[in-house]
């Protein structure tokens, strides 16, 4: 018993399985590959977007509100506040 089909009939099944195959699990590297900086982008779009929204409400708030509006946005969405070093300068940046 020979692992390998005698009859040209099974040996062409069997080639046009693996050509099948071999194409499936290449269309599937291409479709990932070309789906990777699509979702990247995205997700790097919708976080500018909270930030832009997040700092536009904190500008707009009351001055007196600021602070512990700021605080509740840090609660509620698992947010942390990262204190710069006292040697770090602080460049503010126009609202756009």
């Amino acid at each position: 018993m020979t692992p390998w089909p005698r009859t040209l009939l099974w040996r062409s099944v069997l080639l046009i399985a693996a050509v099948l195959i071999v194409a499936h699990l290449a269309w599937l590297q291409i479709f990932r590959a070309s789906e990777v900086e699509p979702r990247a982008l995205q997700a790097a779009q919708q976080l500018v977007s909270v930030v832009n929204l997040t700092r536009a409400a904190l500008v707009t708030a009351e001055p007196a509100r600021r602070f512990a509006s700021g605080r509740a946005t840090m609660t509620s969405s698992g947010w942390r506040r990262w204190r710069k070093p006292a040697s770090a300068t602080c460049r503010v940046f126009p609202f756009v």
